[in-house]
């Protein structure tokens, strides 16, 4: 917990302040993305409500998608005992070819 903290300087409010739209447009980029991606796939894929996180219900898919250079996020939970859980994380940067790449690659 903080006591005290500093402002942000007004340069840097500034800049905030003057990139709204970069935030909107790459916003606006992901929600393109996750919908391609949920008119691609099948229903073997849980897409979280409010993240744009895919989770898979294959346990052996991670070094099936890393022999095709696709890098997931794959730890256990709640628990280090606990199975893996293995989740795809989608970005504004993702293109379609590389979205077309994931499905095909989840078969």
């Amino acid at each position: 917990c903080y006591a005290t903290s500093t402002a942000i300087s007004p340069a840097m409010a500034y800049a905030f302040l003057q990139s709204t739209h970069l935030y909107a447009g790459q916003l606006q980029a992901l929600k393109n993305t996750i919908n391609y991606f949920l008119s691609s796939v099948d229903e073997k894929v849980l897409i979280h409500p409010s993240l744009p996180i895919a989770v898979l219900s294959n346990t052996e898919i991670e070094a099936t998608l890393f022999e095709k250079k696709i890098i997931i996020s794959s730890f256990n939970y709640p628990l280090q005992s606990s199975e893996k859980t293995h989740r795809i994380v989608l970005n504004a940067a993702h293109t379609k070819d590389d979205i077309d790449a994931l499905v095909n690659a989840l078969g």
